[in-house]
């Protein structure tokens, strides 16, 4: 064992062994005085070494072989990738040392060449394993031989190989009485140095203390050994112990090859006492073979081959085909049986292995007459959906007669045949026998187990559940008649994701869509009849398609009279309107009828009428008349008034007044004196001042009048008096 990076022999070897199995190498030589060093990489990186002579005259070679593939049963001359044979004449081989180094870019020195000390480093891959045959060829003066020992050294690879495992606690050696010592088997030998003599390595539970503990065929502290001898403070009493490993009074656990420490926490257990042998667990997966760990050691020759010690009952009937103990040799004891069964277990559920007399007349004993005793159970549970076999899909689909693909992963153990699979039930299965085939749905709710055996001999299952979801979208309003410009809203549910289309090959996008990729466009189509399809997808990708019928009709072509005209404040006229089936005109107010072709209108104001009209498809369209108002009206104002009482013309006043306001009307003699002042459009001057007929004169008069639209005209002049 290489522990470190250096190996250093005293001496040399001498001959080839048994077996000369490297006859021949690249470099001409073969073995000869030879040793071998293996190396097992377990990190990659790169090899470099050099074997240097403890005598520098000595003449020595070696050969790398990769044993990778082979192993040591066929090594020849093929396998050998680095070899140097070269003479180590005084001063050709520095301190006649050779080896492999980085710089180096030759392979292979063949004997009876001189230099070239180092071949090429080896990039190692993790799982490689090297032999190096190092041969001690002579000597070329007196101080040397083949009997000189070297010394290899690895400094300088960034390859790590050969890390021994640490040791383990392995068993407690069976006896009859362990009240007072034991003797713990390793599973590795430990240096005889890492033991504490005090026991400090090593503690009891539930109770007891340790006085002493010794290696056994240890007789210092150099050397190895795979058994301990630990002696305990006084009896302890019956029962079931546990010894466990801990940190001794000498800073370490137990140290292995190279010093590998024992990994902490580790344990064994041991029963003092005649109690009857109990059944302590079962080991997972129990299917074919069951390994059942016993509390203390059984005679492997009390344990009927034919498995007749034993019975399984459960669910389903089991037949134990045969049984023996764990590392049983002819005379030797066994702390785990394993129980064969003539067939997996295929049914799931709780199980109990019952113990009972075998055929052999007798149940499991160990050397000292305890048995197990007959009926002794102990249950375990057979759950072939435990997941390591995962069968799929588990999906919802649309349509009964589709069809799916069935596949799985298998993260379980493999048959030395490989895995042989069943889906269950097979109505409907492409092939039932293949892990991944196809499946053509039955009905509405499938449920399609997957199974296989292992390598351990374990039904693996799992399901794959399909349900068949039929889909039915919505769409509103399936057929409908709009008026042309008007938008339509439709408005589709029911799924994830809406595609609009504007033929039933689901090939051409409506352009008179606001959105083609929304559920709820706003359309506004042509004139006639519009199909439109949309194509709705659901979460688990089912599709339904609907189709919209949407009639565009025409806008009647609406007319109203008179375009533009105007009339006398305070006159009527009458309205048209052309074009369509029913009317209705705004503003009302000023209108005999609203909803008449013909309404006449008697408006105060500049009017615009509105006429809606709607035709057949109840399309409604507009046109506006409007009426202007001339709110001017002439008025007379007379030139000259006789008031002689004969009742013509007998007062100044303004005639023809219709719906002005007079505001003012006065009248001035020729020297500004005002002789009339009044705002009654009925009444006018009479012709006296002051109760006094005035005299015939010329006078003066202004009138101010006011109209509708706060218009206000003002009239000046003269008029005559006549007596």
């Amino acid at each position: 064992m290489l522990c470190g990076n250096t190996f250093t022999s005293p001496y040399g070897y001498q001959g080839i062994g048994t077996v000369s199995d490297l006859t021949n190498t690249p470099c001409s030589g073969g073995e000869g005085n030879s040793m071998w060093l293996r190396l097992e990489i377990t990190q990659a990186g790169s090899i470099v070494f050099t074997i240097t002579p403890i005598i520098p005259t000595d003449d020595y070679d070696f050969a790398v072989v990769d044993a990778t593939v082979t192993g040591c049963a066929a090594l020849s001359s093929t396998y050998a990738i680095r070899c140097n044979f070269n003479n180590n004449q005084p001063g050709s081989n520095v301190n006649g040392a050779i080896g492999l180094n980085s710089t180096s870019t030759i392979n292979t020195v063949p004997g009876g060449t001189f230099g070239n000390s180092f071949c090429q480093q080896i990039n190692a891959n993790v799982g490689d394993v090297y032999l190096i045959m190092i041969n001690n060829f002579g000597y070329y003066t007196g101080v040397g031989g083949p009997t000189s020992g070297f010394t290899i050294d690895f400094t300088g690879s960034t390859a790590v190989f050969n890390q021994p495992a640490p040791p383990k606690f392995k068993s407690v050696q069976p006896y009859c009485d362990l009240s007072q010592e034991i003797t713990l088997e390793l599973s590795d030998y430990v240096m005889c140095s890492s033991i504490a003599a005090n026991g400090s390595d090593f503690s009891l539970y539930p109770s007891g203390s340790i006085q002493s503990v010794t290696g056994v065929n240890c007789t210092g502290p150099s050397g190895y050994t795979d058994k301990i001898k630990i002696t305990f403070n006084g009896t302890l009493p019956n029962g079931d112990y546990t010894l466990r490993a801990q940190t001794g009074s000498d800073g370490n656990t137990l140290l292995g090859l190279c010093n590998a420490p024992l990994a902490l926490p580790d344990s064994v257990n041991f029963h003092v006492g005649q109690d009857p042998i109990a059944f302590l667990s079962i080991d997972s997966p129990a299917c074919r073979i069951l390994k059942i760990n016993l509390n203390s050691p059984v005679a492997c020759n009390s344990i009927a081959a034919n498995g007749s010690d034993f019975v399984v009952l459960g669910p389903s009937n089991v037949t134990v085909a045969s049984a023996t103990g764990v590392g049983c040799i002819p005379g030797g004891f066994t702390s785990s049986l394993l129980i064969t069964l003539a067939q997996p277990i295929a049914v799931d559920g709780i199980y109990r292995v019952r113990a009972q007399v075998g055929s052999d007349g007798n149940t499991v004993i160990d050397s000292c007459g305890r048995i197990v005793p007959p009926n002794l159970e102990i249950p375990f549970v057979v759950n072939s959906f435990n997941g390591l076999l995962q069968a799929m899909p588990d999906t919802t689909i649309c349509n009964v007669g589709s069809v799916v693909n069935l596949y799985g992963t298998n993260n379980g153990p493999a048959p030395a045949s490989g895995f042989q699979y069943q889906w269950v039930p097979s109505t409907g299965v492409q092939n039932p026998q293949s892990m991944n085939t196809q499946l053509t749905i039955q009905d509405w709710r499938n449920y399609y187990i997957l199974e296989t055996v292992d390598a351990n001999g374990c039904y693996l299952r799992d399901s794959a559940k399909i349900l068949v979801k039929p889909f039915h979208a919505d769409l509103k309003p399936t057929v409908a008649g709009v008026c042309d410009k008007d938008g339509i809203q439709l408005v589709a549910s029911g799924g994830e994701s809406y595609a609009w289309f504007n033929n039933p090959n689901l090939t051409g996008v409506p352009g008179d869509f606001d959105c083609t990729n929304c559920p709820d466009p706003l359309v506004k189509g042509p004139l006639g009849v519009n199909k439109y399809y949309v194509l709705v997808t659901n979460d688990v990708g089912c599709k339904d398609t609907l189709m919209a019928e949407i009639t565009v009709n025409p806008l009647p072509d609406i007319q109203a009279f008179p375009v533009d005209t105007t009339i006398k404040y305070g006159s009527s006229i009458t309205l048209l309107a052309t074009g369509g089936e029913v009317y209705s005109w705004t503003p009302t107010g000023s209108l005999n009828d609203a909803y008449s072709p013909t309404p006449v209108a008697t408006p105060r104001e500049t009017t615009h009428y509105v006429a809606m009209g709607a035709n057949e498809y109840g399309c409604i369209a507009t046109d506006t008349a409007i009426v202007r108002i001339n709110f001017r009206s002439d008025v007379l104002v007379p030139s000259a008034f006789s008031p002689n009482g004969d009742g013509l013309n007998d007062e100044f006043k303004v005639a023809n007044i219709k719906y002005q306001k007079l505001l003012e009307f006065r009248v001035f003699d020729r020297w500004g004196n005002m002789v009339y002042e009044g705002n009654n459009p009925a009444r006018g001057w009479d012709g006296t001042y002051k109760g006094q007929p005035a005299p015939t004169d010329v006078y003066f008069y202004t009138i101010r009048l006011g109209y509708a639209d706060n218009y206000v005209e003002t009239f000046t002049g003269d008029v005559t008096l006549i007596r």
